[in-house]
């Protein structure tokens, strides 16, 4: 209870607040209450509330300008309690924060206006004058645990805060809880492994605007309507308000710029792009290795993944006789790469090393009372490392590299449980009912984690640094494997995650199910955690709990195969589900699904050096490229790879086909596999209001909901879908909005389709290669599909496939289509990495342009036994020419 004076002095009115807090409660705005009889309480500003009432006489907090440029405000508020003991996140990157002002040839993109007493914040755009911060959306509460600061939005269109599985959109009216947790509940809010508390708000004219609280205590974060406005609310138990503001003129340009703050991704090894199995179930080192001969025969395969089965008693830099083979493993698999499962585990007992090392360099942690703080796990009864010690670093890095150099010679590592996990919350001294501030976080702090209470080793508690346990780990591990190498790009992921994981690690989205739901979740959750800060993510193809359908492994292989990391994982309660697990006839659909992805795989590989350079993500939610097309501002059941790349992938039982949005704006849609124009106007508009569940296989006809159906699976491959066959103001609206169609896709395929304007680096024919093969192969083909004005751009990234770029030992080749051209020009050249280009396609000249003659340059016109051109689609096929070179300049002019 808290004593208010009344305003009319009378008398005292005691009120119970809703929220806790330990000591203080610091009010920086004039603050009334009405109770249920109709009075008002009323406290003035800058006062300190407690049994003494004693006014404050300066602003109960700190005002910290951290950075002001163009395109970012950064600030923190710190609470004047405790002596400024609330815990505040270290540098989340190398990059340090500057208290650089604008340069003099710099543009203001904001206008910033701060009141400290009484407070108030509000950000407004240079040039329109829209206001994207303001303060007076909630009361801008300070405790020692209890922060609170709220804003007016500028739309109700708003993203990222992960990470939970809901949709991609998130909505007002719901509230996002942040505390990682080892469980895997779904819906919107609910939170999983790791905590993102970074907002995008989209604007109706397609600007946008970034909201990042770096805090690492349990976190709320309400969105809500106030008279009509969207606001978002941000509540944290303990820390400090450190906040950035991005103001960007689009999506891509806010996700860059946060990106650049939180640490750009890493880029992964070559072979970690490619297909992956992995199973909580390999009972030897020979079922391993018979298992990989299954796969030489019939599917592409670049690495093995190693659950608890590899270790002794699942104790962690252990391995089990059943793994103690001659030759070792690593050679018997002659190649193909190893991921280990490597998690905290100690058990706590005086014979298991780790724990006895650990214990003696006191880098455990710690009950109130002293003892060591235990778990429940695998194990039994664990001790948690402190990976916040930096004496921890030498500790954890002999260990991996103990077990690298003497029990399993790996190529990766798989850090689990890393939220921690704990199937009990901690023993002995667990006081997590202090912290629970059940009405504003609905979380049991100590449930299935560490507890709150439990003490790191420099004192502080671990209610504050929790979020950060999978991120100190991580760090950790990243720095042990660069100690076994460090020229190397080795492959890390991590199921714990904060701000900046993306740096060292990629990311899976934990143990779902094989069920129909989790496949359709998949894709919000991974184009989200894409636009928080981690690009290389993946889903356990088929689900990692119960038993997966051939029909969905199927679907989920055809999603799966355009993940980031596409991996195929479950547990030994379930029956096996790689490809080789199925009939010929299913195993033939999920061949034909990864050769997808392997024909892409150096167009990814390209995406992944972009993105380790600006941060954007590598799957990406339709409005990230289309950011003015309303209708995609909701869309996550589509997603682009890249910029060019659109899948359309099918998420019901028994559909054979399903309706996909082609998003308008001038963008035309070509069919992946014939490379024909995809035009809506051959079908005819069907009836809205129809069920919108695929036709089943042999079954009736299926309506899309205001879309068209492209009549007996043909793509038409005439004009292109340019938003229909309207004149003038309609056909204008049309191309701006895109159209719905519905596309057939039997059980063998996945809906695919290329943006005008892209140039893709294309392997045709990849066989059962590995990525490291395609990166090391001869040739490289080129698939160019020109916009309406005759352009298309792209890349290729070539290197040795495992190198740091910092080692300066690559090749960058700019690739682009302009004035009846198609040029070659390369900006980095290493020798060593150069390839011959093979087939070149071009497609989207228009109809009725016939081409004349192609030339070479320096060489003149070449003769048609090396060029042919089908004018009724529009396609022109050079091949080869064996004088081609991603390492020289070149350019070949097409007469009409």
């Amino acid at each position: 209870t808290i004593k208010f004076e009344r305003s009319d002095m009378t008398s005292n009115l005691t009120l119970r607040l809703f929220f806790f807090s330990t000591t203080l409660l610091l009010l920086t705005t004039p603050f009334s209450l009405t109770t249920p009889s109709g009075e008002s309480a009323f406290c003035s500003h800058n006062q300190k509330i407690n049994s003494n009432d004693s006014p404050i006489e300066e602003p109960p907090f700190e005002f910290v300008e951290i950075e002001q440029s163009s395109n970012v405000y950064e600030w923190k508020i710190i609470p004047q309690n405790h002596n400024n003991s609330n815990f505040e996140v270290p540098n989340l990157s190398q990059r340090k924060p500057t208290n650089h002002q604008r340069g003099p040839d710099q543009s203001p993109q904001y206008k910033m206006d701060v009141n400290l007493s009484p407070f108030s914040m509000t950000a407004s755009r240079s040039a329109s004058g829209r206001t994207i911060l303001d303060t007076s959306a909630a009361e801008l509460v300070l405790s020692d645990r209890f922060l609170q600061f709220g804003t007016f939005l500028a739309s109700r269109w708003v993203y990222g805060l992960g990470e939970d599985s809901g949709p991609l959109l998130r909505k007002m009216g719901v509230n996002h809880t942040m505390w990682a947790r080892g469980i895997y509940e779904t819906g919107q809010g609910r939170n999983l492994y790791g905590s993102h508390p970074f907002l995008l708000n989209l604007e109706d004219n397609g600007r946008a605007s970034g909201l990042l609280l770096i805090n690492s205590n349990a976190i709320k974060v309400e969105l809500k309507e106030q008279s009509g406005l969207p606001s978002v609310i941000f509540r944290a138990h303990g820390g400090v308000l450190h906040f950035v503001l991005f103001v960007g003129d689009s999506m891509k340009h806010v996700v860059k710029l946060y990106s650049e703050r939180i640490g750009r991704p890493f880029f992964p090894p070559i072979w970690g792009l490619g297909y992956q199995i992995s199973r909580w179930g390999f009972n030897s080192s020979e079922q391993v290795v018979a298992k990989q001969s299954q796969f030489k025969r019939s599917v592409p395969l670049d690495s093995i993944g190693f659950d608890l089965d590899v270790l002794d008693r699942k104790l962690p830099f252990t391995i089990s006789e059943n793994f103690k083979s001659e030759p070792p493993i690593a050679e018997s698999l002659n190649g193909t790469k190893i991921i280990v499962n490597l998690s905290w585990l100690l058990q706590a007992e005086s014979s298991f090393k780790p724990f006895q090392t650990a214990r003696f360099k006191n880098l455990l942690l710690r009950n109130p009372s002293g003892s060591v703080h235990l778990g429940v796990n695998y194990p039994g009864r664990v001790a948690f490392p402190d990976f916040s010690d930096d004496k921890s670093q030498a500790w954890w890095t002999k260990l991996v590299k103990d077990y690298f150099q003497t029990q399993i010679r790996f190529d990766g590592i798989w850090l689990d449980l890393n939220e921690p996990k704990s199937w009990e919350g901690g023993t002995h001294d667990c006081h997590s009912k202090q912290y629970s501030s059940s009405n504003l976080f609905n979380i049991d702090f100590g449930s299935h984690t560490i507890c709150p209470s439990a003490v790191h080793t420099n004192g502080m508690e671990h209610y504050d640094l929790h979020n950060l346990y999978g991120w100190y780990q991580t760090q950790r591990t990243h720095q042990a494997l660069k100690a076994i190498d460090p020229d190397r790009r080795w492959m890390l992921v991590s199921r714990g995650t904060f701000l900046g994981s993306g740096q060292w690690a990629g990311h899976w989205t934990g143990d779902i199910s094989s069920s129909w739901d989790h496949l359709k979740q998949t894709i919000p959750h991974i184009l989200t955690l894409g636009l928080v800060g981690l690009p290389f993510v993946g889903a356990d193809i088929c689900g990692y709990r119960h038993k997966a359908t051939p029909e969905l492994c199927v679907r989920w292989h055809q999603l799966g195969a355009l993940y980031p990391l596409s991996r195929n994982h479950n547990r030994y309660t379930a029956p096996d589900q790689d490809p080789t697990a199925f009939s010929s006839r299913e195993t033939d659909f999920i061949r034909q699904a990864l050769r997808v992805r392997y024909q892409l795989l150096l167009y990814l590989y390209t995406l992944f050096y972009t993105t380790s350079r600006d941060g954007l993500p590598i799957m990406r939610p339709l409005v990230l490229e289309f950011p003015g097309d309303v209708r995609v501002r909701a869309l996550d059941t589509q997603f682009m790879v890249g910029s060019g790349v659109m899948a359309c992938p099918v998420l019901e039982r028994e559909a054979r086909g399903r309706e996909c949005y082609f998003p308008g704006g001038g963008s035309e849609w070509y069919e992946y596999h014939s490379m024909e124009m995809v035009d809506g106007r051959g079908g005819r508009e069907e009836e809205t209001g129809r069920s919108r569940r695929g036709r089943k296989e042999g079954g009736g006809q299926r309506t899309a909901e205001g879309g068209e159906r492209i009549e007996g699976g043909k793509f038409g491959g005439r004009k292109g879908m340019r938003g229909g066959g309207e004149t003038g103001n309609g056909r204008k609206e049309r191309e701006e909005r895109g159209r719905s169609l519905w596309i057939p896709a039997p059980l063998s395929t996945l809906p695919l389709f290329i943006r005008s304007g892209a140039i893709l680096p294309f392997v045709s024919d990849p066989g059962l290669q590995t990525a490291p093969q395609i990166l090391r192969g001869e040739e490289v083909d080129l698939r160019v599909f020109l916009t309406n004005n005759g352009t298309a751009e792209g890349q290729l990234f070539l290197d040795d496939g495992e190198t740091l770029l910092s080692k300066g030992k690559y090749s960058v080749t700019e690739l682009y289509f302009r004035n009846n051209s198609l040029i070659i020009r390369p900006i980095r050249r290493s020798k060593k990495f150069c390839k011959l280009i093979g087939e070149i396609i071009i497609v989207g000249f228009g109809k009725n342009v016939p081409v004349h003659s192609v030339s070479l340059m320096g060489l003149g016109k070449i003769g048609r036994d090396f060029w042919s051109y089908d004018q009724e689609y529009q396609r022109l096929v050079i091949r080869d020419m064996r004088d081609l070179s991603t390492c020289h300049y070149n350019r070949i002019s097409i007469l009409f």
